[in-house]
């Protein structure tokens, strides 16, 4: 009965949060964008027009176009779908196995969690900007490449958020209790860690997400990301930036795209986190 009082306590307050709704808003505009981009946009992302060259908005186009004479609000609409399913993808390869190899060694103790957290730490004090310039410029361009090199700059966040975790609570009693009814150890990771560990994984995965949308765009822009001519939002900055003084919508209707989404994500993010921590609900 307590628990349901505080689910709905907290279920409240999550509705009431203005901020946490508007942010609901702005993700399920931009995720709309992404499912249905190739309905919702007007013309082919890729298809060029060359006598309409940095034509401004205008009922044809009504973003304008670039370079090339492509539209810039179709390329926008379909950067939509790359740049979050980049930003998800990595972020959840990254909450697995950052969570497997935390909570895991952190139960074990001993050489294997210190070599994890070591790891873990080393690769944590080099920026995911840095990182991803150095697995990208051996490994090269590509979808798949960009999500693996950002999960595995995130995987380390989740290393350390899941043994911190893990280490506050194999020492419970009822984790002791179970131990000495003579559950296994995966059993009592699978059963007790892991349910008491995951609301904290899931707030920081919700905000890393942003993190990693802005990683990805970065990288983008540095010609790493996603090879021409799929139009991603950082690709589509880059493309802007020599008109910015007579096209400036090029690169700016791209970076309001992610603006939106970063913001619209650390809202969520902030009212999952008021709805799972006990502390928040008063």
């Amino acid at each position: 009965m307590n628990e349901s009082i505080t689910f709905r306590r907290g279920l409240k307050i999550f509705i009431k949060n203005k901020l946490t709704l508007w942010g609901i808003i702005m993700i399920s505009m931009v995720a709309s964008i992404a499912i249905f981009a190739s309905w919702i946009a007007p013309y082919d992302p890729n298809e060029i027009h060359v006598a309409d060259r940095y034509s401004s908005p205008n009922s044809t186009y009504l973003l304008g176009t670039d370079n090339l004479g492509r539209d810039v609000l179709s390329r926008a609409i379909h950067g939509t779908r790359i740049s979050l399913a980049i930003g998800l993808l990595s972020v959840f390869i990254g909450l697995v196995g950052g969570v497997i190899v935390g909570t895991t060694a952190a139960y074990k103790g001993g050489v294997s969690d210190a070599i994890a957290i070591e790891a873990a730490n080393m690769l944590i004090s080099i920026p995911t900007i840095l990182l991803g310039i150095m697995i990208l410029s051996i490994w090269g361009p590509g979808f798949f490449k960009l999500v693996i090199t950002l999960a595995f700059a995130y995987f380390p966040r989740f290393i350390r958020l899941s043994r911190g975790l893990t280490l506050s609570l194999k020492e419970k009693e009822f984790v002791e209790a179970s131990r000495a009814s003579g559950r296994s150890a995966i059993g009592i990771i699978a059963r007790h860690i892991l349910p008491n560990t995951m609301s904290e994984n899931i707030i920081a995965g919700t905000l890393w997400i942003s993190a990693a949308i802005l990683a990805q765009a970065g990288l983008s822009f540095l010609g790493l990301g996603i090879p021409p001519p799929t139009p991603t939002w950082g690709s589509m900055i880059r493309d802007g930036v020599r008109s910015l003084m007579y096209a400036p919508w090029v690169s700016v209707y791209p970076g309001v795209l992610i603006m939106i989404t970063v913001i619209g994500f650390n809202m969520v993010g902030d009212g999952i986190r008021d709805f799972l921590d006990p502390r928040m609900r008063g």
